[in-house]
Parts: structure tokens; C-alpha cells; sequence
């Protein structure tokens, strides 16, 4: 969960919720893509050849810190 300011300089920093939702990572001369899945409640790896469930949140940290992946691309949803 992340806050920030609104669209417009009268918004109240409070009106606009932002949900992380997905990251492109450099990883050992390629890249691959870590996306929440909002049915399942789950983060999923996208590699070349696979996509496969990661888990919750901390099980995706656990994988990003353990694999040495660096975080290049955030995406952020708009409540």
C-alpha cells in the first residue's frame, strides 16, 4: 500500500491509494517479471519459458533478496 498525492495540487495526500502490483527485474543477462495475481492472492514469475506461482509477498522478498533479481520497473495500480 502506497499514498500519495492526488492528480490535481488540491487533492488531499490522503485521496489517492496506490496498490503495487508487478515488477520487471534484471536477472543474469535477461530480465523476468514478478505480477500479482489479485483472484489468487498470489505473486507469479514470468521467465522465458515459465510462469509459476511465488506465494505471498514474503515469500516473493524471500526469492528477490535470495536470486540477487534488481527491481528495474515498478507498477503501481490506482485505487
Amino acid at each position: 500500500l502506497f499514498h500519495l498525492g492526488g492528480d490535481t495540487a488540491n487533492a488531499d495526500i490522503l485521496d489517492t491509494i496506490y496498490h503495487f502490483r508487478g515488477m520487471v527485474c534484471y536477472y543474469g543477462k535477461h530480465y523476468v517479471c514478478f505480477f500479482f495475481n489479485i483472484l489468487s492472492a498470489e505473486w507469479y514469475l514470468f521467465d522465458d519459458q515459465t510462469i509459476r506461482s511465488i506465494g505471498r509477498f514474503s515469500a516473493l522478498s524471500d526469492h528477490i533478496v535470495r536470486g540477487a533479481y534488481q527491481p528495474t520497473l515498478l507498477f503501481w495500480e490506482k485505487e
